[in-house]
């Protein structure tokens, strides 16, 4: 589960932080968190969604050990400002976003501290998926760009997203083996990741689940996957 207190910077670059409330779904094997702003879906958290609405410092950190990273349109800003506190994004922001991105557009990301918005942050890789639309409103006697997607809304939709990737609708044991081949075959020379490519594929081959799907192409049906 990710959870507990959320730390960032507000629009105007000052220290904030605020308790992060979540709502928990059973979805076996793996379990679902969902939260306001950003949804994440980890197997170093068991793929477990969460969510905030500055998504910055630590809180991202956190989201880039995640495979999947769903935030709301206007919902907040994304990136790792801990330079304009005179500190290090320290919660593994320097190494997972390097290995995100690459090192060319990382390093400029930190040393600025820049944060952007939720559509530019899907351009540089950031996050993966915006949903919902924005919508101006005066906020404080201002004009401000707000969600026109409602929080209520946003989290129905991110647990939906959140239920596809799990048993009976798709494979986890599959989803777990492809993780596998691509985060350690990506650090091994090309013939030993297409080594453990194959070995995994036995592994998966010899499951219930791939004899479920191979009868469901078949037989021209929609696979009920059990995770075995």
């Amino acid at each position: 589960m990710l959870g507990g207190a959320r730390h960032g910077l507000d629009r105007t670059g000052r220290s904030s932080s605020a308790e992060q409330t979540q709502t928990a779904v059973t979805c076996p094997p793996e379990s679902v968190t969902v939260g306001s702003g950003v949804v994440n879906i980890s197997a170093t958290v068991r793929r477990s969604p969460a969510y905030c609405n500055r998504f910055t410092t630590a809180s991202f950190e956190i989201a880039l050990a995640c495979d999947l990273r769903v935030a709301r349109r206007a919902g907040g800003l994304v990136g790792l400002p801990e330079i304009s506190l005179g500190v290090l994004p320290g919660t593994g922001g320097t190494q997972r976003l390097t290995r995100l991105l690459g090192a060319g557009k990382a390093l400029p990301l930190m040393l600025s501290g820049r944060t952007v918005e939720s559509e530019e942050a899907l351009e540089l890789g950031l996050v993966t998926q915006v949903i919902g639309d924005a919508e101006t409103r005066e906020v404080k006697g201002k004009p401000r760009r707000v969600p026109a997607l409602s929080r209520e809304d946003f989290v129905a939709q991110v647990v939906e997203l959140a239920r596809g990737y799990c048993t009976p609708h798709r494979a986890a044991m599959a989803a777990g083996h492809i993780k596998r081949a691509v985060q350690s075959g990506g650090e091994l020379p090309l013939e030993s990741g297409l080594a453990l490519e194959r070995e995994l594929q036995a592994k998966l081959f010899a499951s219930d689940d791939a004899r479920e799907g191979l009868s469901a192409f078949v037989e021209k049906r929609k696979a009920q996957f059990s995770n075995t």
